[in-house]
Protein backbone atom coordinates (compact mmCIF):
# COMPACT_ATOMS: atom_id res chain seq x y z
CA UNK A 1 0.00 0.00 0.00
CA UNK A 2 1.35 3.29 -1.03
CA UNK A 3 1.65 6.14 1.36
CA UNK A 4 -0.73 9.09 0.71
CA UNK A 5 0.47 11.87 -1.59
CA UNK A 6 2.88 14.25 0.09
CA UNK A 7 3.61 12.04 3.09
CA UNK A 8 6.75 10.42 1.71
CA UNK A 9 8.25 13.81 0.83
CA UNK A 10 7.51 15.07 4.35
CA UNK A 11 9.06 11.96 5.91
CA UNK A 12 12.12 12.18 3.67
CA UNK A 13 12.67 15.80 4.67
CA UNK A 14 12.21 15.20 8.42
CA UNK A 15 15.85 14.75 9.33
CA UNK A 16 16.76 17.78 7.28
CA UNK A 17 14.00 20.08 8.48
CA UNK A 18 14.30 19.01 12.10
CA UNK A 19 17.62 20.80 12.47
CA UNK A 20 16.37 24.04 10.91
CA UNK A 21 15.50 25.54 14.28
CA UNK A 22 18.95 24.99 15.78
CA UNK A 23 21.82 27.42 15.08
CA UNK A 24 24.62 25.90 13.03
CA UNK A 25 27.90 25.54 14.88
CA UNK A 26 31.09 27.04 13.56
CA UNK A 27 29.36 29.58 11.31
CA UNK A 28 30.91 32.86 10.30
CA UNK A 29 28.87 35.78 11.62
CA UNK A 30 25.92 36.03 14.00
CA UNK A 31 22.49 36.96 12.58
CA UNK A 32 20.64 39.92 13.96
CA UNK A 33 17.79 39.05 16.40
CA UNK A 34 15.30 40.65 14.02
CA UNK A 35 16.46 38.32 11.28
CA UNK A 36 16.34 35.43 13.73
CA UNK A 37 12.77 36.38 14.50
CA UNK A 38 11.86 36.41 10.83
CA UNK A 39 13.63 33.08 10.28
CA UNK A 40 11.72 31.50 13.16
CA UNK A 41 8.46 32.86 11.76
CA UNK A 42 9.19 31.23 8.42
CA UNK A 43 10.16 27.98 10.08
CA UNK A 44 7.03 28.03 12.22
CA UNK A 45 4.91 28.60 9.13
CA UNK A 46 6.54 25.69 7.35
CA UNK A 47 6.34 23.33 10.32
CA UNK A 48 2.70 24.21 10.94
CA UNK A 49 1.91 23.56 7.31
CA UNK A 50 3.79 20.26 7.43
CA UNK A 51 2.01 19.38 10.68
CA UNK A 52 -1.38 20.08 9.10
CA UNK A 53 -0.51 17.95 6.06
CA UNK A 54 0.78 15.11 8.22
CA UNK A 55 -2.41 15.29 10.30
CA UNK A 56 -4.52 15.09 7.14
CA UNK A 57 -2.43 12.15 5.94
CA UNK A 58 -2.90 10.50 9.33
CA UNK A 59 -6.67 10.56 8.79
CA UNK A 60 -6.20 8.83 5.42
CA UNK A 61 -3.85 6.24 6.89
CA UNK A 62 -6.21 5.55 9.79
CA UNK A 63 -8.96 4.81 7.26
CA UNK A 64 -6.59 2.54 5.33
CA UNK A 65 -5.52 0.76 8.52
CA UNK A 66 -9.20 0.23 9.45
CA UNK A 67 -9.90 -1.19 5.97
CA UNK A 68 -6.82 -3.43 6.20
CA UNK A 69 -8.02 -4.70 9.58
CA UNK A 70 -11.46 -5.47 8.14
CA UNK A 71 -9.84 -7.32 5.22
CA UNK A 72 -7.66 -9.32 7.59
CA UNK A 73 -10.65 -10.17 9.81
CA UNK A 74 -12.59 -11.40 6.75
CA UNK A 75 -9.55 -13.40 5.62
CA UNK A 76 -9.18 -14.90 9.11
CA UNK A 77 -12.87 -15.87 9.14
CA UNK A 78 -12.68 -17.50 5.71
CA UNK A 79 -9.48 -19.32 6.68
CA UNK A 80 -11.18 -20.65 9.83
CA UNK A 81 -14.12 -21.86 7.69
CA UNK A 82 -11.78 -23.63 5.30
CA UNK A 83 -9.83 -25.12 8.20
CA UNK A 84 -13.13 -26.56 9.48
CA UNK A 85 -13.89 -27.86 5.97
CA UNK A 86 -10.49 -29.53 5.82
CA UNK A 87 -11.15 -31.07 9.23
CA UNK A 88 -14.57 -32.31 8.07
CA UNK A 89 -13.08 -33.90 4.95
CA UNK A 90 -10.38 -35.48 7.07
CA UNK A 91 -13.05 -36.99 9.33
CA UNK A 92 -15.06 -38.18 6.32
CA UNK A 93 -11.94 -39.68 4.78
CA UNK A 94 -11.12 -41.51 8.01
CA UNK A 95 -14.65 -42.92 8.09
CA UNK A 96 -14.40 -43.92 4.42
CA UNK A 97 -11.10 -45.62 5.09
CA UNK A 98 -12.65 -47.50 8.01
CA UNK A 99 -15.56 -48.56 5.81
CA UNK A 100 -13.11 -49.64 3.12
CA UNK A 101 -11.12 -51.65 5.63
CA UNK A 102 -14.30 -53.25 7.01
CA UNK A 103 -15.51 -54.08 3.50
CA UNK A 104 -12.13 -55.51 2.61
CA UNK A 105 -12.20 -57.62 5.77
CA UNK A 106 -15.74 -58.80 4.99
CA UNK A 107 -14.71 -59.63 1.45
CA UNK A 108 -11.75 -61.60 2.71
CA UNK A 109 -13.96 -63.44 5.23
CA UNK A 110 -16.51 -64.19 2.50
CA UNK A 111 -13.75 -65.55 0.32
CA UNK A 112 -12.62 -67.81 3.17
CA UNK A 113 -16.21 -68.99 3.79
CA UNK A 114 -16.74 -69.57 0.08
CA UNK A 115 -13.58 -71.63 -0.10
CA UNK A 116 -14.74 -73.67 2.91
CA UNK A 117 -18.23 -74.12 1.44
CA UNK A 118 -16.76 -75.27 -1.82
CA UNK A 119 -14.60 -77.74 0.01
CA UNK A 120 -17.58 -79.06 2.00
CA UNK A 121 -19.70 -79.29 -1.14
CA UNK A 122 -16.97 -81.22 -2.90
CA UNK A 123 -16.69 -83.56 0.08
CA UNK A 124 -20.46 -84.00 0.10
CA UNK A 125 -20.49 -84.75 -3.60
CA UNK A 126 -17.78 -87.31 -3.12
CA UNK A 127 -19.62 -88.91 -0.22
CA UNK A 128 -22.79 -89.07 -2.31
CA UNK A 129 -20.98 -90.85 -5.09
CA UNK A 130 -19.41 -93.35 -2.73
CA UNK A 131 -22.61 -93.98 -0.83
CA UNK A 132 -24.49 -94.39 -4.07
CA UNK A 133 -22.03 -96.98 -5.17
CA UNK A 134 -22.18 -98.71 -1.80
CA UNK A 135 -25.93 -98.65 -1.83
CA UNK A 136 -26.48 -99.94 -5.30
CA UNK A 137 -23.46 -102.11 -5.82
CA UNK A 138 -23.57 -103.94 -2.50
CA UNK A 139 -20.62 -102.46 -0.72
CA UNK A 140 -22.77 -100.49 1.65
CA UNK A 141 -24.73 -101.26 4.78
CA UNK A 142 -27.90 -102.45 3.10
CA UNK A 143 -26.68 -104.02 -0.14
CA UNK A 144 -29.86 -102.73 -1.67
CA UNK A 145 -29.29 -103.92 -5.21
CA UNK A 146 -28.24 -107.38 -4.05
CA UNK A 147 -31.19 -107.71 -1.74
CA UNK A 148 -33.58 -106.46 -4.40
CA UNK A 149 -32.33 -108.77 -7.08
CA UNK A 150 -31.32 -111.67 -4.86
CA UNK A 151 -33.40 -111.51 -1.67
CA UNK A 152 -32.37 -114.03 0.95
CA UNK A 153 -35.64 -113.77 2.76
CA UNK A 154 -39.11 -112.41 2.31
CA UNK A 155 -38.38 -109.71 4.92
CA UNK A 156 -35.35 -108.42 3.04
CA UNK A 157 -37.40 -108.30 -0.14
CA UNK A 158 -40.03 -106.15 1.61
CA UNK A 159 -37.64 -103.74 3.44
CA UNK A 160 -35.04 -103.23 0.69
CA UNK A 161 -37.13 -100.69 -1.34
CA UNK A 162 -37.84 -98.64 1.82
CA UNK A 163 -34.19 -98.35 2.75
CA UNK A 164 -33.28 -97.58 -0.81
CA UNK A 165 -35.79 -94.71 -0.84
CA UNK A 166 -34.58 -93.48 2.55
CA UNK A 167 -30.95 -93.53 1.46
CA UNK A 168 -31.85 -91.60 -1.68
CA UNK A 169 -33.65 -88.92 0.35
CA UNK A 170 -30.70 -88.50 2.73
CA UNK A 171 -28.34 -88.19 -0.17
CA UNK A 172 -30.64 -85.65 -1.84
CA UNK A 173 -30.80 -83.56 1.35
CA UNK A 174 -27.04 -83.67 1.67
CA UNK A 175 -26.62 -82.59 -1.93
CA UNK A 176 -29.09 -79.69 -1.51
CA UNK A 177 -27.36 -78.54 1.66
CA UNK A 178 -23.97 -78.56 -0.01
CA UNK A 179 -25.34 -76.71 -3.00
CA UNK A 180 -27.08 -74.01 -0.92
CA UNK A 181 -23.97 -73.53 1.21
CA UNK A 182 -21.85 -73.05 -1.86
CA UNK A 183 -24.33 -70.63 -3.41
CA UNK A 184 -24.66 -68.62 -0.19
CA UNK A 185 -20.87 -68.37 0.10
CA UNK A 186 -20.60 -67.22 -3.53
CA UNK A 187 -23.30 -64.57 -2.95
CA UNK A 188 -21.55 -63.38 0.21
CA UNK A 189 -18.28 -63.14 -1.66
CA UNK A 190 -19.94 -61.15 -4.46
CA UNK A 191 -21.61 -58.79 -1.95
CA UNK A 192 -18.36 -58.35 -0.05
CA UNK A 193 -16.47 -57.57 -3.25
CA UNK A 194 -19.13 -55.02 -4.24
CA UNK A 195 -18.97 -53.42 -0.79
CA UNK A 196 -15.20 -53.26 -0.99
CA UNK A 197 -15.36 -51.63 -4.43
CA UNK A 198 -17.96 -49.12 -3.19
CA UNK A 199 -15.86 -48.32 -0.14
CA UNK A 200 -12.77 -47.80 -2.28
CA UNK A 201 -14.73 -45.50 -4.61
CA UNK A 202 -16.06 -43.54 -1.63
CA UNK A 203 -12.56 -43.24 -0.21
CA UNK A 204 -11.23 -41.93 -3.54
CA UNK A 205 -14.05 -39.36 -3.75
CA UNK A 206 -13.45 -38.18 -0.18
CA UNK A 207 -9.69 -38.01 -0.80
CA UNK A 208 -10.36 -35.82 -3.86
CA UNK A 209 -12.57 -33.53 -1.78
CA UNK A 210 -9.92 -33.39 0.91
CA UNK A 211 -7.26 -32.41 -1.65
CA UNK A 212 -9.56 -29.66 -2.97
CA UNK A 213 -10.21 -28.46 0.59
CA UNK A 214 -6.48 -28.39 1.31
CA UNK A 215 -5.85 -26.43 -1.89
CA UNK A 216 -8.57 -23.90 -1.04
CA UNK A 217 -7.25 -23.64 2.50
CA UNK A 218 -3.69 -23.06 1.30
CA UNK A 219 -4.86 -20.35 -1.11
CA UNK A 220 -6.84 -18.68 1.67
CA UNK A 221 -3.84 -18.93 3.99
CA UNK A 222 -1.80 -17.03 1.39
CA UNK A 223 -4.56 -14.41 1.13
CA UNK A 224 -4.70 -14.17 4.91
CA UNK A 225 -0.94 -13.71 5.07
CA UNK A 226 -1.15 -10.99 2.42
CA UNK A 227 -3.86 -9.23 4.42
CA UNK A 228 -1.75 -9.53 7.56
CA UNK A 229 1.29 -8.12 5.74
CA UNK A 230 -0.78 -5.26 4.36
CA UNK A 231 -2.11 -4.48 7.83
CA UNK A 232 1.39 -4.58 9.29
CA UNK A 233 2.63 -2.25 6.55
CA UNK A 234 -0.24 0.20 7.11
CA UNK A 235 0.35 0.14 10.86
CA UNK A 236 4.07 0.73 10.28
CA UNK A 237 3.32 3.71 8.03
CA UNK A 238 0.88 5.04 10.61
CA UNK A 239 3.50 4.71 13.35
CA UNK A 240 6.04 6.57 11.19
CA UNK A 241 3.48 9.26 10.43
CA UNK A 242 2.58 9.67 14.08
CA UNK A 243 6.27 9.85 14.94
CA UNK A 244 6.66 12.49 12.22
CA UNK A 245 3.69 14.37 13.64
CA UNK A 246 5.16 14.27 17.14
CA UNK A 247 8.51 15.49 15.79
CA UNK A 248 6.84 18.42 14.01
CA UNK A 249 4.89 19.23 17.15
CA UNK A 250 8.11 19.26 19.19
CA UNK A 251 9.82 21.47 16.59
CA UNK A 252 6.88 23.87 16.60
CA UNK A 253 6.93 24.06 20.40
CA UNK A 254 10.70 24.67 20.40
CA UNK A 255 10.45 27.35 17.70
CA UNK A 256 7.63 29.08 19.55
CA UNK A 257 9.76 29.13 22.67
CA UNK A 258 12.71 30.56 20.70
CA UNK A 259 10.40 33.09 19.08
CA UNK A 260 9.13 34.19 22.47
CA UNK A 261 12.71 34.67 23.72
CA UNK A 262 13.68 36.69 20.66
CA UNK A 263 10.48 38.74 20.92
CA UNK A 264 11.40 39.56 24.49
CA UNK A 265 14.93 40.52 23.40
CA UNK A 266 13.59 42.72 20.61
CA UNK A 267 11.15 44.43 22.95
CA UNK A 268 13.98 45.09 25.37
CA UNK A 269 16.12 46.48 22.57
CA UNK A 270 13.28 48.64 21.30
CA UNK A 271 12.62 49.93 24.81
CA UNK A 272 16.33 50.64 25.31
CA UNK A 273 16.53 52.41 21.96
CA UNK A 274 13.48 54.52 22.84
CA UNK A 275 14.93 55.38 26.25
CA UNK A 276 18.27 56.30 24.67
CA UNK A 277 16.56 58.51 22.10
CA UNK A 278 14.49 60.24 24.79
CA UNK A 279 17.54 60.74 26.99
CA UNK A 280 19.54 62.15 24.08
CA UNK A 281 16.75 64.52 23.13
CA UNK A 282 16.09 65.81 26.67
CA UNK A 283 19.23 68.03 27.22
CA UNK A 284 18.98 69.83 23.88
CA UNK A 285 16.12 72.25 24.76
CA UNK A 286 17.96 73.29 27.96
CA UNK A 287 21.41 73.57 26.35
CA UNK A 288 21.40 77.20 24.99
CA UNK A 289 21.31 79.90 27.70
CA UNK A 290 18.26 82.12 27.53
CA UNK A 291 19.65 85.11 29.47
CA UNK A 292 21.35 87.11 26.66
CA UNK A 293 18.76 89.10 24.85
CA UNK A 294 21.09 89.42 21.88
CA UNK A 295 21.09 85.69 21.52
CA UNK A 296 17.45 85.75 20.63
CA UNK A 297 18.07 84.92 16.95
CA UNK A 298 20.22 81.94 17.88
CA UNK A 299 17.48 79.94 19.49
CA UNK A 300 16.07 79.70 16.00
CA UNK A 301 19.30 77.99 15.10
CA UNK A 302 19.15 75.94 18.22
CA UNK A 303 15.63 74.98 17.42
CA UNK A 304 16.91 73.45 14.19
CA UNK A 305 18.06 70.28 15.91
CA UNK A 306 14.55 69.58 17.19
CA UNK A 307 13.42 69.95 13.59
CA UNK A 308 16.05 67.41 12.60
CA UNK A 309 15.15 65.09 15.45
CA UNK A 310 12.52 63.19 13.45
CA UNK A 311 15.35 61.42 11.62
CA UNK A 312 16.75 59.83 14.78
CA UNK A 313 13.28 59.03 16.01
CA UNK A 314 12.36 57.48 12.68
CA UNK A 315 14.94 54.74 13.12
CA UNK A 316 13.70 53.69 16.56
CA UNK A 317 10.18 53.71 15.18
CA UNK A 318 11.27 51.22 12.50
CA UNK A 319 13.04 49.24 15.18
CA UNK A 320 9.96 49.09 17.37
CA UNK A 321 7.93 47.79 14.43
CA UNK A 322 10.40 44.97 13.83
CA UNK A 323 9.13 42.68 16.66
CA UNK A 324 5.61 42.57 15.23
CA UNK A 325 6.27 39.65 12.82
CA UNK A 326 7.30 37.52 15.79
CA UNK A 327 3.75 37.25 17.00
CA UNK A 328 2.01 37.43 13.62
CA UNK A 329 0.95 34.16 11.98
CA UNK A 330 0.86 33.35 9.19
CA UNK A 331 3.88 35.33 8.00
CA UNK A 332 3.00 38.49 6.09
CA UNK A 333 4.72 39.18 2.80
CA UNK A 334 4.87 42.53 1.08
CA UNK A 335 5.66 44.18 -2.22
CA UNK A 336 6.24 47.66 -0.82
CA UNK A 337 8.35 50.24 -2.62
CA UNK A 338 12.09 50.11 -1.91
CA UNK A 339 13.78 52.87 0.11
CA UNK A 340 15.07 55.67 -2.08
CA UNK A 341 18.56 55.26 -0.64
CA UNK A 342 18.84 51.61 -1.82
CA UNK A 343 19.51 50.65 -5.44
CA UNK A 344 19.74 46.97 -6.41
CA UNK A 345 20.70 45.29 -9.70
CA UNK A 346 20.05 41.82 -11.13
CA UNK A 347 22.58 39.43 -9.49
CA UNK A 348 22.90 37.02 -12.45
CA UNK A 349 23.06 39.04 -15.68
CA UNK A 350 22.22 36.95 -18.73
CA UNK A 351 20.61 34.06 -16.81
CA UNK A 352 16.81 33.44 -16.67
CA UNK A 353 14.36 33.48 -13.77
CA UNK A 354 12.74 30.05 -13.46
CA UNK A 355 10.51 30.59 -10.40
CA UNK A 356 9.06 33.83 -9.11
CA UNK A 357 7.99 35.21 -5.74
CA UNK A 358 4.69 33.88 -4.30
CA UNK A 359 2.85 30.71 -3.31
CA UNK A 360 3.93 27.56 -5.14
CA UNK A 361 4.28 23.80 -4.75
CA UNK A 362 7.72 23.24 -3.28
CA UNK A 363 9.67 20.93 -5.65
CA UNK A 364 11.49 19.22 -2.77
CA UNK A 365 8.85 18.96 -0.06
CA UNK A 366 5.93 18.56 -2.50
CA UNK A 367 3.80 20.91 -0.40
CA UNK A 368 2.31 24.34 -1.07
CA UNK A 369 4.59 26.93 0.49
CA UNK A 370 5.40 30.59 0.14
CA UNK A 371 8.37 31.13 -2.19
CA UNK A 372 10.09 34.06 -0.54
CA UNK A 373 12.29 35.07 -3.45
CA UNK A 374 13.08 34.27 -7.07
CA UNK A 375 15.06 31.35 -8.49
CA UNK A 376 17.61 32.08 -11.23
CA UNK A 377 19.02 29.17 -13.21
CA UNK A 378 22.69 29.02 -14.12
CA UNK A 379 25.28 26.24 -14.43
CA UNK A 380 27.11 25.01 -11.36
CA UNK A 381 30.04 27.25 -10.47
CA UNK A 382 28.75 30.40 -12.26
CA UNK A 383 29.82 33.52 -10.28
CA UNK A 384 27.11 35.29 -8.25
CA UNK A 385 27.18 39.11 -8.14
CA UNK A 386 26.18 41.33 -5.23
CA UNK A 387 22.95 43.16 -6.11
CA UNK A 388 24.19 46.27 -4.35
CA UNK A 389 26.85 47.68 -2.06
CA UNK A 390 26.66 46.65 1.58
CA UNK A 391 28.10 44.63 4.43
CA UNK A 392 28.05 40.83 4.62
CA UNK A 393 26.24 39.87 7.81
CA UNK A 394 26.07 36.11 7.18
CA UNK A 395 28.29 33.77 5.17
CA UNK A 396 28.00 30.01 5.49
CA UNK A 397 25.54 27.16 5.80
CA UNK A 398 21.95 28.18 6.58
CA UNK A 399 20.09 24.86 6.83
CA UNK A 400 17.53 24.69 3.98
CA UNK A 401 19.24 27.65 2.26
CA UNK A 402 22.47 25.67 2.03
CA UNK A 403 25.55 27.84 1.63
CA UNK A 404 24.18 31.38 1.78
CA UNK A 405 25.32 35.02 1.93
CA UNK A 406 23.25 37.82 3.53
CA UNK A 407 24.16 41.43 2.60
CA UNK A 408 22.89 44.42 4.58
CA UNK A 409 22.38 47.41 2.24
CA UNK A 410 21.12 49.79 4.93
CA UNK A 411 17.63 51.20 5.49
CA UNK A 412 16.53 47.75 6.70
CA UNK A 413 17.15 46.16 3.28
CA UNK A 414 18.94 42.78 3.21
CA UNK A 415 19.52 40.54 0.17
CA UNK A 416 19.92 36.77 0.42
CA UNK A 417 21.88 34.52 -1.99
CA UNK A 418 21.18 30.81 -1.27
CA UNK A 419 22.20 27.28 -2.42
CA UNK A 420 25.76 28.31 -3.33
CA UNK A 421 28.33 25.65 -4.09
CA UNK A 422 30.99 27.84 -2.49
CA UNK A 423 30.77 31.08 -0.49
CA UNK A 424 33.18 33.71 -1.80
CA UNK A 425 33.13 36.34 1.00
CA UNK A 426 33.41 36.28 4.79
CA UNK A 427 30.98 37.84 7.25
CA UNK A 428 31.83 41.44 8.04
CA UNK A 429 33.33 42.21 4.62
CA UNK A 430 32.22 45.32 2.77
CA UNK A 431 31.25 44.55 -0.86
CA UNK A 432 30.41 46.70 -3.83
CA UNK A 433 27.62 46.27 -6.35
CA UNK A 434 28.57 43.55 -8.87
CA UNK A 435 31.32 42.00 -6.71
CA UNK A 436 31.54 38.20 -6.76
CA UNK A 437 30.21 36.86 -3.48
CA UNK A 438 29.91 33.14 -4.30
CA UNK A 439 29.16 30.51 -6.94
CA UNK A 440 26.05 28.72 -8.20
CA UNK A 441 25.31 25.35 -6.59
CA UNK A 442 22.48 23.25 -5.18
CA UNK A 443 23.27 22.92 -1.47
CA UNK A 444 20.42 22.80 1.06
CA UNK A 445 16.88 22.08 -0.11
CA UNK A 446 17.56 22.44 -3.83
CA UNK A 447 16.71 20.05 -6.64
CA UNK A 448 19.41 21.39 -8.98
CA UNK A 449 21.91 24.23 -9.48
CA UNK A 450 20.33 27.69 -9.20
CA UNK A 451 20.41 30.90 -7.16
CA UNK A 452 17.60 31.55 -4.70
CA UNK A 453 17.59 35.35 -4.35
CA UNK A 454 15.59 37.22 -1.69
CA UNK A 455 15.04 40.83 -0.73
CA UNK A 456 13.96 41.51 2.86
CA UNK A 457 12.89 44.79 4.40
CA UNK A 458 13.14 44.78 8.19
CA UNK A 459 13.14 40.98 7.96
CA UNK A 460 9.96 40.72 5.86
CA UNK A 461 10.32 39.05 2.45
CA UNK A 462 9.21 41.23 -0.46
CA UNK A 463 9.05 40.62 -4.20
CA UNK A 464 12.60 41.22 -5.50
CA UNK A 465 11.24 42.34 -8.88
CA UNK A 466 10.10 45.60 -7.29
CA UNK A 467 13.68 46.36 -6.25
CA UNK A 468 15.70 45.35 -9.31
Amino acid sequence: MLMPCGVRAGLAALAFLAVAAAPASGQVGMPDPVQQSQTIDRQLSRYRQQYAEVSASEVQLLAQVDLARQNKAAADLELARLDASVQDTATALAMAQQARDAAAAASADASVRLTDARAKAAAADDLLRRQALDAYIGQGRFGVLTVMFEPTSEEDALTAPYYAQLAGGVQADRAATARSTREAAAAAETAAALAAATAASTEADVAHKQAAAHQARDAQAAAQQQAADELANEEHLLAELQQQQASYRAQIDQLQADSAQIALLLRQRALAATSTTAAAATPKPTGPPKTPVTAAPKPAATTAPPVATPKPTAAPTATTRAPSPVTSYPQDYGTGKPPVSVSLSYPMPGWPIVSRFGMRTDPILNTTLMHEGIDIWAPEGTPIRAAGAGTVIWAGDRHGYGNAVFIDHGSGVVTVYAHQSKVGVPAGQRVGSGDTIGYIGHTGLAGGPHLHFEVRVNGTAVDPMGYL
